[in-house]
């Protein structure tokens, strides 16, 4: 099993929890992300009810810089096409532009995660 490197952690968005534990996404599009492979502690707040849930993930591959996701890529990321995964980025990075280059995250749940 892969060991978290505490220096790679990260706060993601809590929608984005049940669609990771399920298997549902299997990559992240956006430039604010761990950009190295190995193992990564994600931290969604739960602004409901004052919690906090870690899963442990590893990041199996880094794709830099990219111009146009394709529909794979848009898939893996937990939507159905590419149009659907730059509307989200528009929603999360109000302003970014079509042409804006961003970085693909692959990765694999290693832990399901606990609440505290």
């Amino acid at each position: 099993a892969v060991e978290p490197d505490v220096s790679q952690r990260q706060y993601v968005w809590e929608d984005r929890l049940e669609d990771i534990r399920a298997d549902r996404r299997r990559a992240r599009s956006a430039s604010t992300i761990p950009r190295r492979q190995g193992g990564v502690s994600w931290v969604f707040d739960h602004d409901a009810d004052a919690t906090v849930t870690t899963l442990l993930v590893e990041v199996t591959e880094v794709v830099e810089g990219v111009g146009e996701p394709t529909e794979e890529d848009a898939r893996r990321d937990g939507f159905a096409t590419s149009a659907g995964l730059h509307h989200a980025l528009q929603t999360h990075y109000p302003g970014i532009e079509e042409a804006t280059k961003i970085d693909i995250v692959r990765f694999r749940l290693i832990d399901g995660g606990r609440s505290r």
